[in-house]
Protein backbone atom coordinates (compact mmCIF):
# COMPACT_ATOMS: atom_id res chain seq x y z
CA UNK A 1 0.00 0.00 0.00
CA UNK A 2 1.30 3.47 -0.68
CA UNK A 3 1.98 5.58 1.81
CA UNK A 4 -0.27 8.58 2.35
CA UNK A 5 1.38 11.90 1.40
CA UNK A 6 1.98 14.67 4.01
CA UNK A 7 0.79 17.86 3.07
CA UNK A 8 1.26 19.20 6.85
CA UNK A 9 5.30 18.78 6.36
CA UNK A 10 5.74 19.50 2.40
CA UNK A 11 3.54 22.95 3.86
CA UNK A 12 5.67 23.42 7.15
CA UNK A 13 9.04 22.60 5.60
CA UNK A 14 8.15 25.27 2.69
CA UNK A 15 7.03 27.81 5.19
CA UNK A 16 10.07 27.77 7.38
CA UNK A 17 12.39 27.86 4.37
CA UNK A 18 10.76 31.03 3.39
CA UNK A 19 10.88 32.44 7.16
CA UNK A 20 14.91 31.38 6.96
CA UNK A 21 15.22 33.52 3.88
CA UNK A 22 13.84 36.44 5.05
CA UNK A 23 15.87 35.99 8.08
CA UNK A 24 19.37 35.48 5.94
CA UNK A 25 18.43 38.20 4.02
CA UNK A 26 17.03 40.83 6.59
CA UNK A 27 20.08 43.14 5.15
CA UNK A 28 18.11 43.28 1.62
CA UNK A 29 14.38 43.35 3.11
CA UNK A 30 15.29 45.80 5.94
CA UNK A 31 15.96 48.71 3.45
CA UNK A 32 12.89 48.28 1.58
CA UNK A 33 10.62 47.98 4.85
CA UNK A 34 11.12 49.80 7.74
CA UNK A 35 10.11 47.46 10.76
CA UNK A 36 12.03 45.51 13.23
CA UNK A 37 13.15 41.88 12.31
CA UNK A 38 11.20 40.86 15.63
CA UNK A 39 8.29 42.28 14.32
CA UNK A 40 8.63 40.55 10.51
CA UNK A 41 9.07 36.94 12.74
CA UNK A 42 6.32 37.14 14.83
CA UNK A 43 3.44 38.23 11.69
CA UNK A 44 4.86 35.43 9.79
CA UNK A 45 4.96 33.09 12.34
CA UNK A 46 1.07 33.56 12.56
CA UNK A 47 0.48 33.80 8.81
CA UNK A 48 2.53 30.23 8.52
CA UNK A 49 0.36 29.01 11.14
CA UNK A 50 -2.99 30.06 9.40
CA UNK A 51 -1.65 29.21 5.43
CA UNK A 52 -0.88 25.47 7.35
CA UNK A 53 -4.20 25.37 8.31
CA UNK A 54 -5.97 26.16 5.29
CA UNK A 55 -3.91 24.40 2.90
CA UNK A 56 -4.28 21.14 5.14
CA UNK A 57 -7.93 21.78 4.68
CA UNK A 58 -7.68 22.23 0.78
CA UNK A 59 -5.58 19.22 -0.47
CA UNK A 60 -7.42 17.09 2.58
CA UNK A 61 -10.65 17.54 0.42
CA UNK A 62 -8.25 17.34 -3.04
CA UNK A 63 -7.27 13.94 -1.49
CA UNK A 64 -10.80 13.04 -0.54
CA UNK A 65 -12.32 13.71 -4.24
CA UNK A 66 -9.17 11.21 -5.55
CA UNK A 67 -9.19 9.10 -2.50
CA UNK A 68 -11.84 6.97 -4.80
CA UNK A 69 -9.87 6.57 -8.23
CA UNK A 70 -7.26 5.44 -5.98
CA UNK A 71 -9.55 2.34 -5.09
CA UNK A 72 -9.53 1.00 -8.13
CA UNK A 73 -6.12 -0.12 -7.50
CA UNK A 74 -7.44 -2.37 -5.03
CA UNK A 75 -9.76 -3.97 -8.14
CA UNK A 76 -7.11 -6.22 -9.27
CA UNK A 77 -6.72 -9.34 -7.73
CA UNK A 78 -3.49 -11.71 -8.08
CA UNK A 79 -5.62 -14.98 -8.47
CA UNK A 80 -9.13 -16.10 -8.21
CA UNK A 81 -8.73 -17.56 -5.00
CA UNK A 82 -7.88 -14.25 -3.27
CA UNK A 83 -10.81 -12.60 -5.29
CA UNK A 84 -13.40 -15.23 -3.73
CA UNK A 85 -11.54 -14.59 -0.21
CA UNK A 86 -11.89 -10.82 -0.51
CA UNK A 87 -15.91 -11.32 -1.64
CA UNK A 88 -16.37 -14.10 0.95
CA UNK A 89 -15.11 -12.49 3.87
CA UNK A 90 -18.04 -9.75 3.57
CA UNK A 91 -20.91 -12.69 2.47
CA UNK A 92 -21.76 -15.52 3.92
CA UNK A 93 -25.18 -16.07 2.72
CA UNK A 94 -25.85 -14.82 -0.86
CA UNK A 95 -29.28 -14.80 -2.49
CA UNK A 96 -28.00 -15.25 -6.25
CA UNK A 97 -25.06 -16.69 -7.58
CA UNK A 98 -24.55 -16.20 -11.29
CA UNK A 99 -21.77 -18.10 -12.80
CA UNK A 100 -20.26 -17.94 -16.68
CA UNK A 101 -17.83 -19.85 -17.49
CA UNK A 102 -16.44 -22.81 -19.49
CA UNK A 103 -16.43 -25.47 -16.79
CA UNK A 104 -16.80 -23.70 -13.41
CA UNK A 105 -14.88 -26.32 -11.60
CA UNK A 106 -12.87 -23.67 -9.74
CA UNK A 107 -15.57 -21.67 -8.87
CA UNK A 108 -17.33 -24.56 -7.32
CA UNK A 109 -14.16 -25.63 -5.44
CA UNK A 110 -14.31 -22.29 -3.81
CA UNK A 111 -17.75 -22.41 -2.23
CA UNK A 112 -17.64 -25.80 -0.78
CA UNK A 113 -14.78 -25.16 2.10
CA UNK A 114 -16.10 -21.85 2.69
CA UNK A 115 -19.64 -23.09 3.82
CA UNK A 116 -21.16 -20.12 2.55
CA UNK A 117 -25.16 -20.45 1.62
CA UNK A 118 -26.47 -19.70 -1.48
CA UNK A 119 -30.14 -19.33 -1.43
CA UNK A 120 -30.27 -19.58 -5.57
CA UNK A 121 -27.76 -20.36 -7.54
CA UNK A 122 -27.84 -20.33 -11.68
CA UNK A 123 -24.86 -21.94 -13.60
CA UNK A 124 -23.98 -21.83 -17.13
CA UNK A 125 -20.70 -23.77 -18.52
CA UNK A 126 -19.94 -25.44 -21.33
CA UNK A 127 -21.49 -28.42 -23.04
CA UNK A 128 -19.43 -29.85 -25.84
CA UNK A 129 -20.88 -29.81 -29.51
CA UNK A 130 -21.12 -34.29 -30.28
CA UNK A 131 -17.69 -33.78 -33.08
CA UNK A 132 -15.75 -32.58 -29.92
CA UNK A 133 -17.35 -34.65 -27.32
CA UNK A 134 -16.40 -37.78 -29.69
CA UNK A 135 -12.76 -36.18 -29.83
CA UNK A 136 -12.07 -35.82 -26.38
CA UNK A 137 -14.32 -37.65 -24.42
CA UNK A 138 -12.62 -37.35 -21.03
CA UNK A 139 -12.92 -33.65 -20.98
CA UNK A 140 -16.62 -34.25 -21.43
CA UNK A 141 -16.51 -36.70 -18.44
CA UNK A 142 -14.90 -33.95 -16.56
CA UNK A 143 -17.88 -31.69 -17.38
CA UNK A 144 -20.48 -34.30 -16.59
CA UNK A 145 -18.51 -34.60 -13.19
CA UNK A 146 -18.45 -31.54 -12.75
CA UNK A 147 -22.31 -31.28 -13.39
CA UNK A 148 -23.14 -33.74 -10.41
CA UNK A 149 -20.37 -31.49 -8.27
CA UNK A 150 -23.17 -29.11 -8.75
CA UNK A 151 -26.36 -31.07 -7.74
CA UNK A 152 -24.10 -32.27 -4.69
CA UNK A 153 -23.96 -28.84 -2.84
CA UNK A 154 -27.29 -28.55 -3.96
CA UNK A 155 -28.01 -32.06 -1.96
CA UNK A 156 -25.60 -30.68 1.45
CA UNK A 157 -27.83 -27.62 1.43
CA UNK A 158 -25.21 -24.96 0.82
CA UNK A 159 -27.19 -24.38 -2.51
CA UNK A 160 -31.53 -23.79 -1.65
CA UNK A 161 -32.09 -23.62 -5.45
CA UNK A 162 -29.61 -24.35 -8.58
CA UNK A 163 -29.96 -24.11 -12.24
CA UNK A 164 -27.83 -24.99 -14.78
CA UNK A 165 -27.94 -24.59 -18.06
CA UNK A 166 -24.84 -25.42 -20.68
CA UNK A 167 -24.11 -23.35 -23.77
CA UNK A 168 -21.59 -24.79 -26.75
CA UNK A 169 -18.99 -22.10 -26.59
CA UNK A 170 -15.64 -21.49 -26.22
CA UNK A 171 -15.46 -18.77 -23.88
CA UNK A 172 -13.00 -16.05 -23.96
CA UNK A 173 -14.21 -14.24 -20.41
CA UNK A 174 -15.87 -15.59 -17.15
CA UNK A 175 -17.91 -14.37 -14.64
CA UNK A 176 -18.69 -14.68 -11.00
CA UNK A 177 -21.66 -12.37 -9.62
CA UNK A 178 -22.81 -12.14 -6.13
CA UNK A 179 -26.13 -10.76 -5.71
CA UNK A 180 -25.91 -7.41 -7.57
CA UNK A 181 -23.29 -6.19 -5.41
CA UNK A 182 -20.09 -8.11 -6.39
CA UNK A 183 -18.29 -9.58 -9.70
CA UNK A 184 -15.35 -10.88 -10.40
CA UNK A 185 -14.41 -10.47 -13.97
CA UNK A 186 -11.60 -12.83 -15.70
CA UNK A 187 -10.17 -13.66 -19.08
CA UNK A 188 -9.24 -16.91 -20.55
CA UNK A 189 -6.13 -17.56 -22.64
CA UNK A 190 -5.73 -20.27 -24.94
CA UNK A 191 -3.54 -23.10 -24.06
CA UNK A 192 -0.74 -23.30 -26.89
CA UNK A 193 -0.54 -26.83 -26.64
CA UNK A 194 -4.14 -27.58 -27.16
CA UNK A 195 -6.23 -24.97 -29.67
CA UNK A 196 -9.59 -26.17 -28.27
CA UNK A 197 -8.57 -25.16 -24.74
CA UNK A 198 -8.56 -21.99 -22.96
CA UNK A 199 -6.32 -21.49 -19.18
CA UNK A 200 -6.83 -18.81 -16.66
CA UNK A 201 -3.64 -17.20 -16.44
CA UNK A 202 -4.94 -12.73 -16.15
CA UNK A 203 -5.40 -11.61 -12.56
CA UNK A 204 -8.82 -11.08 -12.22
CA UNK A 205 -10.97 -7.90 -11.45
CA UNK A 206 -13.06 -7.51 -8.33
CA UNK A 207 -15.97 -4.72 -9.57
CA UNK A 208 -18.00 -3.76 -6.64
CA UNK A 209 -21.21 -1.32 -5.89
CA UNK A 210 -18.27 1.08 -3.60
CA UNK A 211 -17.12 1.97 -7.03
CA UNK A 212 -18.00 4.95 -9.22
CA UNK A 213 -20.43 3.57 -11.62
CA UNK A 214 -19.94 0.25 -9.93
CA UNK A 215 -23.87 -1.04 -9.63
CA UNK A 216 -24.39 -0.14 -12.83
CA UNK A 217 -21.66 -2.54 -14.60
CA UNK A 218 -22.62 -5.16 -12.17
CA UNK A 219 -26.56 -4.81 -13.37
CA UNK A 220 -25.68 -4.63 -17.09
CA UNK A 221 -23.57 -8.26 -16.83
CA UNK A 222 -26.94 -9.60 -15.02
CA UNK A 223 -29.16 -8.36 -17.29
CA UNK A 224 -26.78 -10.07 -20.14
CA UNK A 225 -26.44 -13.35 -18.15
CA UNK A 226 -30.21 -13.33 -17.56
CA UNK A 227 -31.19 -12.94 -20.95
CA UNK A 228 -28.79 -15.61 -22.02
CA UNK A 229 -29.78 -17.98 -19.24
CA UNK A 230 -33.15 -17.50 -20.86
CA UNK A 231 -32.01 -18.04 -24.42
CA UNK A 232 -30.45 -21.27 -23.57
CA UNK A 233 -32.72 -22.57 -21.39
CA UNK A 234 -35.12 -22.90 -24.24
CA UNK A 235 -33.06 -25.07 -25.94
CA UNK A 236 -32.73 -27.40 -23.21
CA UNK A 237 -34.24 -28.86 -19.75
CA UNK A 238 -32.52 -26.59 -17.17
CA UNK A 239 -30.41 -28.79 -14.79
CA UNK A 240 -30.60 -28.89 -11.19
CA UNK A 241 -30.73 -31.23 -8.39
CA UNK A 242 -31.34 -34.91 -9.24
CA UNK A 243 -34.80 -35.37 -7.99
Amino acid sequence: MKNKINYEQIIEMASYGILIAIVVFWNFFSNLFPIKLEQVISILIGLIAATNIAWTRKFNKMEKKIDPLKTSEMLVYPDLQSAFNAILSKKKRIKTLRTYSNSSNIIQTFIRPNNIIIDHCKVMFRNLPPQEEAENKRYALELENILQRWRNLEKAGQIKKLEIVRHRYLLTEYQVIFDDDYMILGIYHPEPSDPSSVVIKSSPLVITTELKEGKKIIQTYIERFDAMFKEEGKKQRPQGASK
